[in-house]
């Protein structure tokens, strides 16, 4: 690591100081996400509507056990995953029920089972004899209109994907940030460590202070620094164990994976640019940040308006203004102007804000203290004037906006 230390020292750059520290770690590539299979979201919606034609009305499809390498004729229970993936023409049966299967699984679309016919968690490592669709799966085939489709898988990969759409939702939308577009090579080194546990994590504030400070760089310095870490970050063969592993190709792939097969299909952005390096930014189609009811002025006055109705007079340093359910869960333009909501944010400090993953529900704590919930019951406990400013006055109006936001998604909940 020396040689990335001194080249990457010479720039005297607190975003390149930060690069170090981050290529210090084993874990310098952040969540690992998605890569090793292509698919968008046009694939999505094709591969849950064959297996409703499989095995409709959430029945269960019996598929492979074993690999093809051991077990390379198909046994006659397996006919109808044969048949579903000859039909499906997106892989091979292994990689189907091994990596497929498995993402739109902890996407939460289909539901897979033991030979028993009990359901198997997510992230359980247990043999997998059938799968079904699910709710979810169901929800994305019956809808008709394909911005709205593609409103709801955005919301099931925001969730496979640790945040990632909601993190750029948030940078590029706050307006004091004074970012409006957000690089490959950027995205890599910055927005990936946004509440990644580890050495490097960083807050949402955090990462825009680098990149800005990155963004001090000429184009001719960012250049040489990408150069030189492609030249010097490639895999040790001799390093069978790959403790000292580091790949600069698998680490790009894997972000223009994300970009192109994923992020650029959502309705919240456009993509631009080569191969080398695309751009991302807010979407102007389909009138969801360019018209007079959704466009940014609207997010910008809901923000300030939590401000005023608080009674918080300046920002406070170290606190982030947080979406309480995430934009990126919107299931309809409607939907995602009634989440961009002021009662829909919370104040809450860094610490807390790193904490923060799927907990979308509002609760008391203690006197004038707060808690958020996800649906494990797992709690993020929020210290009023410590850990959380707001207005104690507001608690009911803000405890009954989140409830029915929560049990009344598709409903008009007053949208100013």
């Amino acid at each position: 690591m020396n040689n990335f230390n001194t080249f990457l020292k010479n720039f005297n750059n607190k975003a390149t100081d930060y690069l170090i520290k981050r290529l210090e770690s084993p874990k310098y590539r952040g969540h690992h996400l998605v890569q090793h299979y292509r698919y968008n979201f046009d694939d999505i919606s094709s591969i849950l509507r064959t297996l409703d034609k499989y095995v409709p009305k959430k029945t269960l499809l019996k598929i492979r056990t074993k690999d093809l390498s051991k077990q390379p004729t198909n046994l006659p229970e397996w006919k109808d995953y044969v048949s579903f993936c000859n039909e499906l023409k997106k892989g091979t049966q292994d990689s189907i029920r091994k990596i497929l299967f498995v993402d739109l699984e902890r996407m939460g679309l289909i539901c897979r089972y033991n030979k028993n016919k009990k359901l198997n968690l997510p992230y359980a490592k247990n043999i997998n004899a059938y799968v079904s669709l699910n709710d979810n799966g169901l929800k994305v085939i019956n809808e008709k209109d394909i911005i709205n489709r593609n409103f709801i898988i955005s919301k099931f990969v925001d969730k496979f994907l640790n945040g990632c759409i909601e993190n750029l939702l948030e940078v590029l939308m706050d307006q004091d940030n004074e970012i409006n577009y957000i690089n490959t090579y950027e995205y890599m080194f910055f927005i990936t460590a946004i509440n990644f546990e580890s050495d490097f994590i960083l807050t949402k504030s955090e990462a825009v202070s680098h990149i800005k400070k990155y963004r001090e760089l000429s184009e001719t310095q960012q250049k040489s620094i990408t150069e030189f870490l492609k030249e010097n970050m490639i895999p040790d063969k001799k390093d069978k164990k790959g403790r000292a592993k580091k790949d600069f190709h698998n680490w790009k792939n894997e972000t223009d994976s994300l970009f192109n097969n994923f992020l650029s299909k959502t309705v919240y952005f456009n993509l631009v640019g080569t191969k080398e390096c695309k751009t991302i930014r807010l979407s102007t189609k389909n009138g969801l940040f360019n018209d007079e009811q959704t466009k940014l002025d609207r997010s910008l006055q809901e923000r300030q308006k939590y401000m005023k109705n608080h009674n918080i007079k300046k920002k406070k340093d170290g606190f982030e203004l947080h979406h309480i359910i995430p934009l990126a869960w919107s299931i309809s333009k409607t939907h995602f102007k009634m989440l961009d909501n002021w009662l829909n944010m919370i104040y809450i400090d860094a610490y807390s804000h790193r904490k923060v993953k799927q907990h979308i529900t509002l609760n008391k704590g203690n006197n004038q203290d707060l808690k958020l919930s996800d649906f494990c019951n797992k709690e993020i406990y929020l210290k009023k004037d410590e850990n959380v400013l707001y207005n104690y006055k507001k608690q009911k109006e803000m405890l009954n906006k989140n409830r029915d936001l929560i049990t009344k998604p598709e409903e008009d909940n007053n949208i100013e």
